[in-house]
């Protein structure tokens, strides 16, 4: 899950999301990443958080434009769970949001340390919170390329620790940790499954060593 990066002074007057150009805003704003499950360098589709054939007024509001892989966007489709569900034309997404309870998180909304989420070693994502477990299983977040994606990622960092090793002092170790893991999990915004990335560390990294 991603902070969406906004800039709404590039925001088209009279938008239209079946345009080019909103989907190349989406695209930035999203660290060319997918809002969901992380992968990056995508083409990439305009997903629509409150679907299409519910919410039909919003289909051209860029508060309910989201950037997200084909899979993740295939898998979500005209889903959103939703208690309480009474919102109607021409309700905005944040009347939307005070008139309905997601049972879901919205990305764009997401603050990623209430989300709770942890993996195992094996690429497999979880959670102690309630909507992010609906995320999970609503757009298959477990599904297997990702999985082996997530598991690529964890062979790197036992190759760069494998080469971290082989300085001849602790301090030579941990600067090309910093150098080759941590920072670019820091800086880099672009960066494929940071949060996975950043669970490794967290908890991984010790027993790599």
């Amino acid at each position: 899950m991603i902070k969406v990066n906004v800039n709404y002074n590039l925001i088209p007057t009279g938008l239209n999301y079946k345009k080019p150009n909103v989907k190349s805003i989406l695209r930035e704003a999203h660290y060319k990443k997918c809002c969901y499950c992380e992968t990056n360098n995508i083409k990439g589709d305009i997903e629509h958080f409150r679907p299409k054939v519910s919410y039909p007024w919003l289909v051209n509001v860029y508060e309910n434009l989201l950037f997200a892989c084909h899979d993740c966007n295939q898998k979500k489709s005209s889903k959103l769970p939703v208690e309480n569900i009474n919102a109607t034309e021409p309700d905005n997404v944040s009347i939307c949001n005070e008139k309905e309870t997601l049972i879901m998180i919205n990305p764009a909304d997401c603050i990623e340390n209430e989300l709770e989420i942890f993996f195992d070693r094996n690429g497999k994502i979880n959670s102690r919170n309630d909507k992010m477990l609906k995320t999970i299983e609503v757009c298959d977040l477990n599904r297997a390329d990702l999985i082996e994606k997530r598991i690529e990622v964890y062979k790197e960092f036992e190759k760069e620790i494998i080469v971290a090793k082989r300085f001849e002092n602790n301090a030579g170790t941990i600067n090309h940790i910093k150098l080759e893991l941590i920072k670019p999990i820091r800086n880099d915004n672009f960066l494929s499954y940071k949060a996975f990335r950043k669970h490794i560390v967290r908890n991984f990294l010790s027993d790599l060593l």
